[in-house]
């Protein structure tokens, strides 16, 4: 009976040794001193997701998002970062995928330019 308790302890240790050591390294989408340009990254995505029908276009109450300085007004307010990054709860319908969210997430560490 020892005998099977010791074998048990010795499979759940290999297996959980296996579990941490087999996550997968990821590559950074953004190296590092890369910087993140807003007309060929950013705006393409703001293009694509956000600015959609009854979405961050012209005469929606928090702006057209297609124009820079209306984008612009929301990152510096923290609200691009606090509900794209952090929350994910934008855009509502279709979350973004890892890669474009660390475009923005670059992005917005690099001060949001409009570049």
């Amino acid at each position: 009976m020892m005998k099977n308790y010791w074998y048990v302890n010795l499979a759940l240790c290999l297996f959980v040794a296996a579990c941490k050591t087999s996550k997968k390294t990821q590559t950074a989408i953004v190296p590092v001193g890369v910087e993140v340009s807003y007309k060929k990254s950013i705006l393409p995505i703001i293009e694509s997701k956000c600015a959609v029908s009854g979405c961050h276009i012209q005469g929606f109450h928090e702006g057209d998002f297609t124009i820079f300085e209306e984008l612009k007004k929301q990152v510096d307010r923290g609200k691009v970062k606090r509900l794209v990054i952090e929350n994910k709860s934008m855009p509502p319908d279709q979350p973004l995928d890892n890669k474009d969210l660390k475009l923005i997430e670059a992005w917005l560490q690099q001060g949001g330019k409009n570049n």
